[in-house]
């Protein structure tokens, strides 16, 4: 079968920048089968260049993500992501009215080590919507549309901190409600991890300059989500 080309955002001698397809791995790791497409092998043959990855998004979640063409990028743009440097900022639809904005200050465990690690995620409302669509005991359904700020990196970070809010993210398989979950994919026909990176600012690893990247458009299953909630885009 035939990959399309991925959607470029950014191309110099240093780093690349591309809109990441929801469902796509970014690189073959011990947790995934051989025969899945990565993200990483994928552009590096469409720009015929090896590649260095600098971080990383989930395989459900769409977006933003860098890669490096030289080690020296490389070190450069991971010791910015380690420290903090980089500005990461997220859409996503959640169960529930969340508050106009928040901040979760919450450890998490690390595996396998099963340390706890530092994490910090803020977050603004940009829109909410109520259902009458009756679920267990309740006679209707609320959501919300969120901005999403997670100042540190950790795994699952951002799906983990909604959850333990009781805001998890819909279509999170691992992190959310599975009744609620089960009615956007199958009554609502809007199936999908509901979480797209949108932005990314940091300091070009050659000349320091600033360098800020946007998704150009919403992934397509949520711009089906926002449009079937009479929301405006978020951006």
């Amino acid at each position: 079968m035939e990959v399309p080309e991925l959607n470029i955002l950014y191309l110099d001698e240093h780093i690349v920048a591309v809109d990441k397809p929801a469902g796509m791995i970014v690189h073959r790791n011990e947790y995934t089968q051989r025969e899945f497409e990565n993200l990483l092998n994928l552009l590096s043959r469409q720009l015929k260049k090896h590649l260095y990855p600098v971080h990383r998004l989930d395989r459900a979640t769409a977006g933003v993500m860098i890669f490096a063409l030289t080690k020296e990028a490389a070190n450069v743009m991971m010791r910015a992501f380690a420290e903090k440097r980089v500005n990461k900022e997220y859409v996503c639809i959640v169960r529930g009215l969340a508050e106009k904005e928040g901040k979760i200050d919450r450890e998490l465990r690390k595996k396998p080590s099963r340390k706890f690690q530092a994490a910090e995620t803020h977050f603004w409302t940009l829109a909410q919507k109520e259902l009458p669509i009756p679920i267990g005991e309740f006679e209707s359904v609320r959501y919300s549309l969120l901005k999403v700020h997670p100042l540190t990196g950790r795994r699952h970070q951002i799906r983990r901190h909604l959850s333990y809010e009781h805001h998890p993210i819909l279509g999170d398989k691992k992190h959310g409600v599975r009744d609620h979950n089960r009615l956007w994919r199958d009554e609502l026909q809007l199936p999908g991890l509901m979480l797209q990176a949108y932005k990314l600012e940091f300091a070009h690893p050659e000349n320091e300059e600033e360098v800020r990247l946007f998704s150009p458009k919403l992934a397509p299953h949520i711009q089906a989500a926002v449009d079937h909630m009479e929301w405006e885009s978020p951006f």
